[in-house]
């Protein structure tokens, strides 16, 4: 039975909508299908319930609890969803070249490379103007901006700290220092903003600094692994960084790259002061000759 776009984003809609009333295994089956559309669309219900760590049966529950009545009107509905995204050139001549690499090394290193891209181009396409808007007021109207990334999320959130600084002393970086990640949230509140950076597995430390932000009406702004994540279902705007997971090392490219939108929407909606805070910048880098100037 055929599905139009419209039923099938419904239909993919409703997985988060209907994802706190499921079962634990259907709620692992869940995670993994809005995580990986594009494995879901493309590969056998098999393939997909094993790489998920649960049965076909589960898969077949999944889709039921849904509302429709087997696996395959789910995968109907991803494969429009994918089948919507222009595909990348790029990750395409990658993908070729792996294919037809002679040594085995190199022909994963050229699937990494493909992944990153793929990944990328996917946290892209989610991103609307809608949400670059929200966020951008958001930004302006915050007394304070506390960003977050733990672990192998740090470097994204490290970097919109550093680029942010630059211009406005609005920021602060929750590193968690000797422990101390809730001591530099204690003044946050509802006048405040939170980015937080974070994908499966969820560190304890996140969960528990977006729970102590919603308890004190802080506005969220949720970059994750997609809609069932924990951090996003207190979030303003979520969006969405396809995890990269066929490999022992995490990946942050993706997470750096809206690091740095998020920086440049920052900077686009600072008023007239940042000039000041970059005149401080330049003048302080200056007075410690922090670059090398030959």
């Amino acid at each position: 039975m055929g599905i139009d776009a419209k039923s099938a984003e419904k239909l993919i809609s409703r997985i988060s909508e209907t994802f706190d009333e499921l079962p634990s295994e259907l709620k692992k089956a869940a995670r993994y299908v809005t995580s990986n559309p594009s494995e879901v669309a493309f590969r056998s219900m098999r393939t997909v319930a094993t790489t998920a760590g649960v049965s076909p049966a589960t898969m077949v529950r999944l889709a039921k609890a849904l509302g429709v009545r087997s696996f395959e009107e789910l995968r109907e509905a991803f494969q429009i969803q994918i089948q919507a995204r222009p595909p990348s050139f790029l990750a395409r001549a990658r993908e070729f070249r792996a294919m037809h690499s002679k040594s085995k090394w190199i022909g994963r290193i050229h699937r990494v490379l493909n992944e990153e891209l793929s990944s990328i181009q996917s946290c892209v396409e989610d991103i609307t103007d809608q949400d670059l808007e929200t966020i951008g007021g958001m930004f302006t109207s915050a007394r304070r901006i506390y960003v977050m990334g733990l672990r192998g999320m740090y470097p994204a959130a490290f970097f919109f700290h550093y680029s942010a600084a630059m211009f406005s002393e609005k920021t602060v970086l929750v590193a968690g220092d000797g422990g101390t990640y809730l001591d530099a949230m204690r003044g946050i509140g509802p006048q405040d903003v939170a980015v937080i950076f974070t994908c499966r597995p969820y560190p304890r430390e996140t969960v528990r600094a977006v729970r102590f932000a919603h308890q004190r009406n802080v506005k969220l702004i949720a970059v994750t692994d997609g809609p069932l994540s924990p951090v996003a279902r207190s979030a303003s705007v979520i969006i969405n960084v396809k995890p990269i997971q066929s490999n022992l090392l995490s990946s942050a490219a993706a997470n750096v790259l809206v690091s740095r939108v998020l920086a440049a929407v920052f900077l686009s909606v600072c008023d007239k002061s940042s000039v000041a805070t970059i005149r401080n910048t330049d003048q302080q880098f200056a007075a410690f000759e922090v670059y090398d100037t030959e």
